[in-house]
């Protein structure tokens, strides 16, 4: 049986393009980033409150960091950045000469390496790539010939990494080596079917994460929808959105019982209904505590 829940509309943010949502228990509040205004917020649900910072550059994604601030995916590559002051400090550099490409979506595995991917702005199939940012500051590639590098999450048991390329159509499944840190025998989990007259124009999937029970959540770009899918690939739960543009996904509040849904804003120039909005689902299960950069 499929479970049907709904989403409801926490903040009215009219968020361009809303991505990474991460809940930090040491400020009772959630992070989510505004990628192309270059924005990371945080939100209290307690209050109702929502602080901005604005730095210098497109921020694709942000985990948390256990020195504190955050590890961010910014354009040109990796940065740590302080809420307080709004400062950026570089750590590496990822492809940073060519403008054409900008990172994208990204999460820490156990081990507190930070993994995000690239793509082109203009969408060029192929263009980007995997990358992880270790402790140390030093990254690798871990594979290229991507289109949108998006939603990656871990097993509960590390065995299993759950990844995303938007415009390849599914989820993917990898064997995982958490010690080695090595990916192999790729092959597809879940199919999601592309619905071209969609308001979007696309559906395809987005921002993922991993639940305490093992399940996947994911983002549905397109479908105004957030699907839950078992580890053999069987859809379990369908949470609907009242906007087309959902992006990506991230449990929270003290007890991780409050799925987050972040959305974008189709035109930019729009700020109709409750596009670009931060919502939460309620859905009767607990997500795991996001793993934070060791560097």
């Amino acid at each position: 049986m499929v479970v049907s829940l709904t989403a409801t509309l926490m903040l009215d943010a009219h968020a361009e393009l809303g991505e990474s949502p991460v809940w930090d228990d040491r400020v009772g509040g959630l992070y989510w980033v505004d990628t192309p205004r270059h924005h990371v917020h945080r939100f209290d649900p307690d209050s109702g409150r929502d602080r901005t910072v604005e730095f210098d550059q497109a921020i694709g994604a942000v985990a948390l960091r256990a020195r504190g601030g955050l590890v961010a995916a910014v354009q040109d590559g990796f940065a740590i950045l302080d809420i307080e002051t709004g400062r950026m400090s570089r750590i590496a550099p990822v492809e940073a000469d060519n403008p054409m490409i900008r990172m994208n979506d990204g999460k820490c595995d156990s081990r507190g390496r930070f993994w995000a991917g690239t793509m082109a702005t203009d969408f060029r199939e192929g263009a980007g790539a995997l990358y992880r940012l270790d402790p140390d500051g030093t990254t690798a590639m871990i594979f290229d010939r991507v289109t949108v590098s998006n939603g990656i999450d871990w097993s509960r048991d590390n065995r299993k990494m759950y990844y995303v390329d938007s415009y390849a159509g599914g989820i993917d499944m990898f064997d995982f080596d958490v010690d080695c840190c090595t990916v192999a025998n790729r092959h597809r989990l879940v199919d999601i079917e592309n619905d071209s007259a969609s308001p979007c124009g696309l559906t395809v999937g987005d921002g993922l994460t991993v639940d305490a029970d093992g399940q996947i959540w994911i983002a549905i770009y397109g479908a105004g929808e957030v699907r839950r899918y078992d580890t053999r690939g069987r859809l379990t739960a369908v949470v609907e959105v009242s906007v087309p543009g959902v992006t990506s996904v991230a449990f929270g509040g003290g007890d991780l019982t409050d799925l987050y849904i972040t959305t974008c804003t189709l035109d930019p120039g729009e700020a109709s209904d409750a596009a670009g909005g931060l919502f939460r689902c309620r859905p009767g299960v607990r997500g795991l505590p996001p793993n934070m950069f060791a560097g």
